[in-house]
C-alpha cells in the first residue's frame, strides 16, 4: 500500500498472453446452456477468425439483460434486443450444446480481443430479414424476434443460422416464432417460399395496449399480419399494429402469412386499404371515397371479441360519424361492404 498519492513508474516489456481454457461439458443433448465469462479488460469479437476454439457449440451467443428481464441474441450477422458480435469487458454470455456427442467447450486467447471503446451497437446482416418488435405501454419496454432468409439455412434448427428463444416470465413482454416444436428468437430458412406462414407467439405480462411493429429489409416480401383473436388481417402497408392485450390471450394469437394472392379475409381499416376507421370524441369515424354511397353493416365488439351492437344497412358518405353511447374504453369496429370486411380498434372517450 502507498501512504500518499504518488506516480507509479513501471519499466520493462508488457506481455499479456493469457488464455482461458474452456471446461468440457457433456454434449449428449442439444440446447444445454454453457455460461462463459469474458476474462479480459477489453471487448471480444465473437466473429474473430482466430482466437476462439469452439467445440461442439452452436454459433449463437446469448446475453442476459437483468434490467428488463430479457435475453439478447446474436448469430451470423442477425441480432435481437440490441445484441452485438462484440462481448464487452468482463461480460458473461451463454452458448448452447449441439447434442452431437462428446464434450462441448469454448476456449479464448488474446486474438479474440478488439480495442473498441464503443463497439457497434448492432451489426446489420446482408441477408433479407423480417423483424417483429413487441412494445408495451412505454417505449423502453419491448422485445423482438427475427426471421432471416439465407440459402444455406433449412427449416430444421441450424446451429450456424438459428438461435433459440429463452422464455422467462417478468415485467417485459416477449415475442418469438415457432417452427415445428422449436421456439426461435432468430429463425433462418432458405427462402420466402419455404416459410409461407409464421406462428408468432407472445407473452403479455399485464393487461393493456401493445404495439407490434413489423419491418422488412425487402419491400417485395409481402406478408400480412393475422390477428386470430379479432379475425383481422393487416396488410403491413402500415408496419405498426396496435392492439389491446390480456394476460389470458392465446400465446398463438398472431401469424405472419405470405400474401401470394389477394386475401378474402378481413382488412385493417386504414387509408391504404381504401376505408379508414378512426377514433373520435363520443364515437368513431369511417372515411372512404372508394365506398362512399355504398351500404355497410357495422359490428361493434369489446376487446374480448364479444359482439355488443350491430348497425345494419348504413349508407356511407366520404366521412361518416358514428356516435356511441357506451363506456369509455377500447372497442373493435368491423365494417362489412358486400364481401369485403374492414376492422380497426378505436379508443372511445367522452
Amino acid at each position: 500500500a502507498m501512504p500518499v498519492a504518488a506516480p507509479l513508474i513501471l519499466t520493462g516489456t508488457y506481455n499479456h498472453n493469457y488464455s482461458s481454457i474452456g471446461v468440457g461439458f457433456s454434449n449428449a443433448a442439444a440446447e444445454k446452456y454453457i455460461l462463459i465469462g469474458n476474462p479480459y479488460p477489453s471487448a471480444l469479437d465473437w466473429n474473430a477468425i482466430s482466437g476462439w476454439t469452439k467445440t461442439n457449440v452452436a454459433d449463437a451467443i446469448y446475453y442476459w439483460n437483468a434490467t428488463n428481464n430479457t435475453v439478447s441474441t446474436y448469430i451470423a450477422g442477425a441480432a435481437t434486443n440490441g445484441a452485438t458480435q462484440y462481448i464487452p469487458a468482463m461480460q458473461s454470455f451463454m452458448v448452447t450444446t449441439t447434442g452431437t456427442g462428446g464434450t462441448s467447450s469454448v476456449s479464448i486467447n488474446n486474438a479474440t480481443r478488439v480495442s473498441l471503446l464503443n463497439p457497434s451497437f448492432m451489426r446489420s446482416g446482408s441477408d433479407e430479414t423480417i423483424r417483429i418488435k413487441l412494445t408495451g405501454a412505454t417505449p423502453d419496454v419491448w422485445d423482438d424476434a427475427v426471421i432471416r432468409f439465407n440459402e444455406m439455412a433449412t427449416t430444421a434448427f441450424d446451429n450456424e443460422w438459428d438461435a433459440y428463444k429463452i422464455i422467462n416470465r417478468g415485467s417485459s413482454p416477449l415475442i418469438y416464432t415457432t417452427l415445428g416444436e422449436q421456439v426461435y428468437s432468430i429463425n433462418s430458412v432458405s427462402g420466402v417460399d419455404s416459410l409461407p406462414s409464421v406462428d408468432v407467439r407472445l407473452y403479455l405480462p399485464a393487461n393493456g395496449n401493445y404495439t407490434l411493429t413489423v419491418s422488412k429489409s425487402d419491400p417485395a416480401m409481402d406478408y400480412i399480419l393475422v390477428d386470430k383473436k379479432l379475425d383481422t388481417e393487416n396488410l403491413l402497408s402500415d408496419p405498426t399494429y396496435t392492439f389491446s392485450g390480456l394476460t389470458t390471450d392465446d400465446v398463438n394469437r398472431f401469424e405472419l402469412k405470405l400474401r401470394t394472392t389477394l386475401t378474402t379475409g378481413t382488412n385493417t381499416g386504414n387509408a391504404s386499404a381504401g376505408l379508414q376507421i378512426s377514433s373520435s370524441t363520443k364515437g368513431f369515424v369511417i372515411q372512404s371515397k372508394q365506398y362512399s354511397g355504398t351500404v355497410a353493416s357495422i359490428e361493434i365488439m369489446d376487446i374480448t371479441g364479444k359482439l355488443i351492437h350491430v348497425i345494419s344497412d348504413k349508407t356511407l358518405s366520404e366521412v361518416t360519424y358514428m356516435p356511441l353511447d357506451m363506456m369509455d374504453g377500447a372497442y373493435m369496429i368491423k365494417v362489412t361492404i358486400d364481401n369485403t370486411v374492414f376492422a380497426q380498434m378505436i379508443m372511445l372517450t367522452r
